[in-house]
Parts: structure tokens; C-alpha cells; sequence
């Protein structure tokens, strides 16, 4: 597989103290030579104070030694203006601290038609969001990212938000279990018909196949990768294959909490992840 053109990242979700580490960092850029770690800075829920602030920004760049890898700054915003505006406040903050690449807005079940407050629907909250996040990134001359996953509108061909983003990234997660049922190698969601099925969906967005219109960046997963009859390593190679078909720039795994385990009291990573993703930039 040709990764030579293509940036290599992950979604980074351990504890901040794990994240703020050199360990952290060495494990990414010496052993896995990946390029980009987009940072899930709130809680996932609604509350719009981010968990990670200036120095702690500052202490992501200084680690990642710009020009080496790139931070990404992700949020979950909710077609709330209030919510909204107050994430905006501290991102202004956050992008003044130094070079970040991007600010990434993760729009999944958060962002939805009977979550709006301060607007009159959806369309406008999404308006809302593109207008505020391109004019903050600008402090940077960052880049406006967006992710969602294979069924929500954003990825479809009334997708609102994604056709104004710089890069979108498409959740395609081919696991093992989903819906309460196991999922079979072979089935409709597992690896390589789930990247097909939501690449094919992410195709029919605006503007996704021209020249000015968003840059293709695709999610895969870093968990739930025993199928039953196959390894690991090729459930995660055939998502990957798949995947490299459509092209992208930008792949990320999620999540980091998977992959790197710091912490020895707190041993979550998939030792079969690490070792998969190692072997995508052979020395």
C-alpha cells in the first residue's frame, strides 16, 4: 500500500494527563510515524467548557513539534446558539495559543432536528456554525474540518455543514458487534462493505468530487476488530485497502484510547492495533 501521500492519525481520546506526555508522543511519531492527532478537547455531551485550555494547547504543540504533527482541535457543538457561541469564545482563545492545523466539528447524534435552540431549524444552526467556526480558523489560517458517520445526513446528498468544510472526515467503522449482534466478516458492515457502503454515501455530498469543494478524510476503527475465522490484522488491512480506493488524504483511527495505554492501571489499548499500525511506515 502506497501511504506516501497520504496523512496517517488518530482521534486522541486518553485522559489529557496521558496525552500530555512525551511517552504519548514518541509512540506516535517514533513508532508509528503517524502525522496528525485531532485532540476531542469537550465531553461529548453539552456542556461547552472545553476540558483543555491554553496551556494545555500550548503544551500539545510543544510536544507534537510543529512540522512534525499536526493537532486538530475537535468539539461537539449542538444546534444551540447559546452552546455554540460560548464554544466559540474559547476556541478564539485556543487557536491564538500557536499553529494548530484545524478545528474539527464532530456532528453525529448531537446534531439533530429536535436539538435546535436559537434558531428556526437545522439549515440555519448549520449556517450558523460554518460562518463562526471559518472566521476563528482564520486565526490561524487553520483548516475547518468536519466528521459524522455512514448514516447521518451530513454524510448523504443533503449534507449541509460537510460541503463548506476545507476536509471531511467520514466515519466508516467496520466492528464486530453493533445493533446488540455480532457482525460477521462478511456481512453488509463488516470490513470492506462498510467502508464501500459509506464512501458511497460520502461521494453523493456537494461539491465532494470537485476541485474547491471539501478533501476527503475517512475514520476507521481501532476496536471490536476480531471477526470470527479471520486475525485482526486483516480485518484491519482489508478496511484500509477499501478505503485507499476512494482515495482520501487523511486517515484517522479511532481512537487513541485503543492504540496508546500510558497509564499501567488503566490498560484499554488493543495490543493487535498498535502493532497493525506500525507496519504502515516500515522504516
Amino acid at each position: 500500500m502506497d501511504l506516501s501521500k497520504t496523512s496517517l492519525g488518530l482521534w486522541g481520546d486518553n485522559p489529557r494527563k496521558e496525552i500530555l506526555t512525551e511517552e504519548f508522543f514518541e509512540i506516535l511519531r517514533d513508532e508509528m510515524k503517524f502525522d496528525l492527532l485531532a485532540v476531542m478537547i469537550d465531553r461529548h455531551d453539552k456542556d461547552p467548557t472545553f476540558q483543555y485550555k491554553p496551556k494545555h494547547v500550548e503544551q500539545l504543540l510543544k510536544l507534537a513539534d510543529p512540522g512534525s504533527i499536526e493537532i486538530v482541535l475537535t468539539t461537539w457543538p449542538y444546534p444551540d446558539k447559546k452552546q455554540i457561541d460560548k464554544q466559540c469564545s474559547q476556541m478564539r482563545t485556543l487557536m491564538k495559543v500557536g499553529p494548530v492545523a484545524g478545528w474539527e466539528v464532530d456532528l453525529e447524534f448531537n446534531w439533530k432536528p429536535h436539538l435546535v435552540q436559537g434558531f428556526h431549524n437545522l439549515d440555519e444552526a448549520g449556517d450558523y456554525l460554518v460562518e463562526k467556526t471559518k472566521e476563528i480558523v482564520q486565526i490561524q489560517d487553520a483548516r475547518f474540518e468536519m466528521t459524522s458517520f455512514t448514516q447521518h445526513v451530513e454524510n448523504s446528498s443533503r449534507a449541509d455543514v460537510g460541503p463548506e468544510a476545507d476536509r471531511l472526515l467520514v466515519q466508516a467503522y467496520s466492528v464486530n458487534y453493533r445493533n446488540n449482534k455480532m457482525i460477521g466478516f462478511n456481512d453488509m458492515f463488516g470490513p470492506g462493505r462498510m467502508q464501500k457502503f459509506t464512501l458511497d454515501r460520502t461521494m453523493t455530498i456537494p461539491g465532494i468530487k470537485t476541485e474547491k469543494g471539501p478533501r476527503l478524510g475517512v475514520g476507521l476503527a481501532a476496536w471490536r476488530q476480531r471477526f470470527a475465522g479471520y486475525n485482526p490484522s486483516e480485518a484491519m488491512r482489508v478496511a484500509l485497502q477499501t478505503t485507499l480506493m476512494y482515495q482520501p488524504i487523511d486517515i484517522r483511527w479511532w481512537s487513541s484510547k485503543h492504540i496508546i495505554s500510558i497509564d499501567p492501571k488503566r490498560r484499554r489499548a488493543n495490543p493487535y492495533a498498535l502493532d497493525f499500525l506500525k507496519t504502515l511506515r516500515p522504516d
